[in-house]
């Protein structure tokens, strides 16, 4: 199931996969910009509500006399006027309970009597607290009734309220004081939905924005890749056009050239023949001139017979394209004796078209040729096989090689290599050669099936 929908992934548009992938990772990037901000909105809001109760509370100050000097201990009277003002006072409605701190971390009152003369750890708000700044921070906390045991979840905000002497500006005291939050929980809860409905709004404006450009490009490359591949159709059927036509126009031209061949042998060669017969039986005298003549006629009755055989091709209609190489084989060791192996898998019933019969016995011809004449080679192994696409001919020797990446015109004037490629070219084949001096060579022609590309 997996790998099906990892296929249709692939053929889905550049749009769609914009789409598809670029919608998790703005989900996500969404969700932990909003949390991040949410944090930081409510680590503003809780201080911005403890800074206010802290102001609140320092207004008072002025009404609590002994808060203006430092102190260490708190007598009775004063721990009496700290409770009329925060339970029976003002404070009552606002302030939930209290603690006054010591530097040490002694509480020296508090709501909770019980509380008073212990030493606990100071904590950082504590310090923070000392060195005169306000902190707070929220909690809920789970308070019971005293007649029937009810117990209900109230959220507290606490805050640390640095006291100062209102002439020197020295922290004298630190109160810990709470009051209930309700309003603060609802305005944090506002502010974390509107932080996420901002967030996620942002990021659905960018992201349809983004797939706007992302489909115009995607429309854009779509419509490219199927004019490129109407292209591309066209210039394959046109490759293959010219591929076909280069076969026909091969195969004619085979068979022109063997009818040229066959028309010197039995026209113009007979003619020489008849005339080297009367010169013997005109009876001439013996004379320089008669000899240069007869030495003239044999001469180009011989010419003409070695270029009768190289235009004519043999009877390879019926040949397949194992028994081409043996015949080209035959016909090269009987021209220069040559010691040539050959080795196939070809199958005898393979049947290919005139053009590709006629090119590999070209080909084979002058690469058996080129062996001889230039690599100077002690043996030559020639090998065929095929593929579903195409014939593959090698042709290998131990000769004294050459730099394969130099011209292979010949100093000369003949074609040489250059010829054969050609020849493969256009019958949309190939020549590959490896070579270096004193390695030897091999050649490796591909001759494409009629109605294959390579």
């Amino acid at each position: 199931m997996s790998l099906a929908l990892n296929k249709a992934f692939a053929k889905a548009s550049l749009s769609f996969r914009f789409l598809k992938s670029g919608s998790v990772i703005l989900v996500l990037a969404a969700i932990s910009l909003a949390v991040w901000v949410g944090r930081k909105i409510e680590a503003g809001v809780v201080q911005n509500y403890g800074t206010a109760a802290a102001l609140y509370f320092e207004s008072l100050v002025p009404q609590i006399p002994f808060l203006q000097t430092p102190f260490d201990t708190l007598s009775p009277d004063a721990k009496d006027e700290l409770t009329r003002i925060f339970v029976d006072g003002i404070l009552r409605e606002r302030i939930v309970t209290y603690k006054v701190w010591s530097r040490d971390g002694t509480i020296l009152a508090s709501f909770d009597r019980t509380l008073e003369d212990q030493t606990f750890p100071v904590s950082d708000a504590l310090t923070r607290a000392w060195d005169g700044e306000v902190t707070a921070d929220y909690e809920f906390v789970e308070l019971y009734a005293e007649t029937d045991g009810a117990s209900i979840e109230l959220p507290l905000l606490g805050v640390y309220v640095p006291i100062r002497n209102l002439d020197t500006g020295e922290v004298t005291s630190v109160f810990e004081i709470y009051q209930r939050a309700e309003e603060l929980i609802e305005d944090i809860a506002r502010a974390r939905r509107q932080t996420w409905l901002v967030v996620f709004a942002v990021f659905l404006a960018s992201g349809g924005l983004l797939f706007g450009i992302v489909h115009a490009g995607s429309r854009l490359i779509e419509t490219q890749q199927l004019r490129l591949r109407r292209q591309l159709r066209e210039n394959t059927e046109l490759k293959d056009r010219v591929i076909e036509a280069a076969r026909r126009s091969t195969a004619q031209t085979d068979r022109v050239m063997q009818r040229i061949g066959m028309d010197l042998h039995d026209g113009v060669a007979q003619h020489l023949s008849l005339i080297a017969l009367r010169l013997e039986g005109a009876g001439l005298a013996e004379s320089e001139d008669a000899e240069i003549v007869r030495t003239a006629v044999v001469n180009a009755m011989s010419e003409l017979r070695a270029i009768s055989r190289g235009l004519a091709l043999p009877d390879i209609d019926n040949l397949t394209p194992s028994d081409i190489v043996t015949r080209a084989i035959e016909d090269h060791t009987k021209a220069f004796g040559s010691k040539v192996t050959f080795s196939t898998g070809d199958d005898p019933s393979y049947a290919v078209g005139l053009p590709t019969k006629s090119a590999l016995y070209r080909v084979t011809q002058e690469l058996l040729a080129n062996s001889y004449k230039h690599a100077r080679a002690d043996t030559v192994d020639v090998t065929l096989r095929q593929t579903p696409d195409a014939l593959i001919l090698a042709v290998s020797d131990d000769g004294v090689g050459f730099d394969a990446g130099t011209n292979t015109l010949r100093p000369d004037g003949g074609q040489g290599l250059t010829g054969i490629t050609d020849r493969l070219v256009s019958l949309g084949g190939a020549l590959d050669i490896r070579s270096a001096p004193g390695e030897g060579t091999t050649m490796s022609v591909t001759l494409p099936h009629e109605g294959a590309t390579l």
